[in-house]
């Protein structure tokens, strides 16, 4: 994927509030063009991007600290032998079974009677009075007013016995037996309290479970495929599905099809559960039409490297668990409401090369774990609602190239140290008042750097050393700051977007 093409998006959604009018074409393709970017995952066995291959051709040392991370969390993914239930296990469900059947067949017996004990009152109660023939008219039949009132309770008994018929008539059935079977097979493997399956019947997991366990077919046709793995992991996409609303994506992408599910992707748009070595790693459903939450049960899919939910319309906040898992690289959010703040569990997942969480609804500080993820490339959290300084600590993330703080509640100075960041290519810090101070001129020393945009913020004072000096090597291609009009708080010769810090924002000819 191209960072800096999500960035040119946001800023021609915003239209750079330049009377209407969107960057022009020729500066958006010269962005996209030189921007960095992140490869498509790959089909089944193969993923093709560079680091990756790099990272497996290395099969030592780097694989067992993978391995070493591995998530632990007991409420997860209790560590278990790939067992099936026993003989004794199945008769007993048997037993069990045929007393439950045996209860509800006498019970509907007892009810039959009851009916008909009413019926044979109501009988007895509306007796007939005869009456002498009265004119030559023959017999005038009346109802005594005792038979009346006995009549009128028994036919509300019957009425009220009806209407609480048809409420329970509309309850989900009980458990089939292949649900029970399936919750004790793996219920501990995917809850840290498997009674929730029979707590709730409206869950996205009792419905991943219910889904499994009655209508699955693929497990029965493929009994020789089927591991404890298996199961935990369709059961995990199955909640996904459930959870995000699935029947209503705007593609299935063979989500719940009757085929493994390293095959429930569109392999020519690079969409969906994509698998190595029989085990998900990557999940790629951007701009799908997802809605409802995030479900933690993704932390259950313990190869994952990648989430990629990109643009769409999920709600609540983020599972703190996902983080646990010790492969994952990238984990892509934006552009949804997701709300809460940013995990701290973050931190778990030290192998993090990507991490997106901009235009949402997030509040809070970014959390310092943050900055011992050392092997990040990518931090973007623009267009939340975050607060906090621009920490110094950014330093320690030495292989970070593409910084996007801008849209957020941000305070302080931009700290020198970030000039240390010398495969910085993107830094985006827009609009962003409380941001004051200057450049540091340090930032000429940053040879990569491309884009950057300071506008909308408090910072005063020339950026001309820093930006614009004739002696770098790579000169930057877009600059956006407030040098627009007389009363400019910066000065900024090589500045392609020139705003006045409030609303206006014009582009510059140099």
């Amino acid at each position: 994927r191209d960072p800096t093409e999500r960035k040119m998006r946001a800023l021609q959604k915003r239209e750079r509030r330049n009377n209407g009018s969107p960057i022009s074409d020729s500066t958006a393709n010269g962005i996209q063009d030189s921007a960095p970017t992140l490869s498509y995952p790959g089909a089944t066995a193969v993923r093709p991007s560079d680091h990756d291959d790099d990272k497996r051709g290395n099969a030592s040392a780097d694989e067992q600290e993978i391995n070493d991370l591995q998530f632990e969390s007991a409420s997860l993914i209790p560590i278990a032998a790939e067992v099936v239930p026993s003989e004794d296990d199945r008769e007993e469900m048997e037993k069990r079974m045929r007393s439950e059947m045996e209860e509800r067949v006498q019970k509907e017996l007892d009810d039959r009677l009851r009916k008909e004990r009413e019926l044979h009152v109501v009988a007895e109660a509306v007796h007939i009075d005869e009456t002498m023939d009265v004119g030559g008219q023959g017999a005038c039949v009346r109802p005594s007013r005792k038979a009346i009132v006995l009549a009128g309770i028994c036919m509300l008994i019957v009425v009220v016995a009806v209407i609480v018929g048809a409420v329970l008539g509309t309850r989900s059935p009980p458990p089939t037996e292949e649900f029970e079977l399936m919750v004790d097979t793996i219920g501990d493997l995917v809850a840290s309290d498997p009674s929730i399956f029979y707590q709730s019947r409206d869950s996205p997991q009792y419905a991943a479970m219910d889904w499994l366990a009655n209508q699955d077919s693929w497990i029965s046709v493929n009994p020789e495929n089927v591991t404890l793995d298996v199961l935990v992991e369709r059961y995990a996409l199955a909640a996904l599905y459930f959870a995000t609303d699935g029947p209503a994506w705007k593609d299935q992408y063979s989500f719940l099809g009757n085929t493994s599910a390293c095959e429930w992707n569109l392999y020519e748009l690079q969409m969906g559960a994509f698998c190595e070595n029989s085990s998900v790693i990557e999940i790629w459903l951007e701009t799908t039409g997802l809605r409802g939450s995030i479900p933690s049960e993704l932390a259950l899919l313990s190869s994952l490297e990648s989430i990629n939910l990109f643009e769409n319309l999920l709600s609540g906040t983020i599972p703190a668990e996902i983080f646990y898992l010790g492969n994952l690289t990238q984990f892509e959010v934006d552009e949804n409401i997701l709300s809460g703040s940013i995990p701290g569990e973050v931190g778990q997942a030290t192998h993090l090369t990507s991490l997106w969480f901009g235009v949402n609804r997030l509040k809070g500080t970014i959390p310092e774990v943050v900055y011992d993820l050392t092997q990040l490339q990518w931090l973007e959290v623009s267009g939340n609602f975050l607060t906090g300084t621009l920490s110094s600590e950014l330093s320690k993330l030495t292989d970070l190239e593409f910084l996007d703080f801008s849209l957020n509640e941000f305070n302080g100075t931009v700290p020198a140290q970030l000039s240390k960041l010398s495969g910085l290519s993107s830094f985006f810090i827009s609009d962003n008042p409380g941001i004051v101070g200057s450049i540091p001129e340090g930032f000429s020393n940053l040879p990569n750097l491309t884009f950057v945009m300071v506008d909308g913020t408090g910072l005063t004072g020339s950026l001309d050393e820093a930006f614009c000096g004739a002696e770098r090597e790579i000169p930057i291609e877009i600059v956006a700051a407030d040098c627009l009009g007389d009363s400019a708080k910066v000065v900024c010769s090589c500045c392609n977007f020139c705003c006045d810090g409030i609303e206006n924002c014009e582009e510059m000819i140099l």
